[in-house]
């Protein structure tokens, strides 16, 4: 493994258990520790984006489906549940459902799939006796 980050160290077994002590280390064999790394407030740097993006005059559409997306002399139409947007550029975001978007202008997709996720936030673990 080439180190491009300074401080990682590889843990397995009881070094990997002792920090994180509800790991089943019979399925997760070992893991990559940054000490310097940081958590980061999500919703914070979320906010922050939609906040400048709305401040540079864009307009968020919320609980809105895409129907289709069309092209007509370099304007995108993208018929949504809300009316339709007609815009000079696309940029697809939608993340684990950038495929989903894709099709719609039948380009490739890369076999993203929709997952359901679940966080652990580790502190609970360890304020906890877990």
């Amino acid at each position: 493994m080439k180190n491009e980050v300074n401080n990682l160290q590889l843990l397995e077994g009881d070094e990997l258990r002792s920090l994180v002590p509800v790991i089943d280390t019979d399925i997760y064999t070992s893991g990559i520790f940054e000490k310097d790394a940081m958590d980061i407030d999500t919703h914070a740097v979320h906010q922050g984006y939609i906040n400048g993006f709305l401040g540079k005059g864009g307009t968020l559409f919320t609980n809105c489906n895409v129907n289709s997306i069309t092209r007509h002399n370099n304007i995108w139409c993208v018929d949504t549940t809300q009316g339709k947007i007609f815009v000079p550029m696309i940029i697809n975001a939608a993340g684990a459902w950038a495929d989903q978007v894709a099709s719609l202008v039948k380009v490739g997709n890369i076999n993203l799939e929709p997952k359901k996720r679940t966080y652990c936030n580790c502190d609970l673990f360890f304020h906890s006796g877990v």
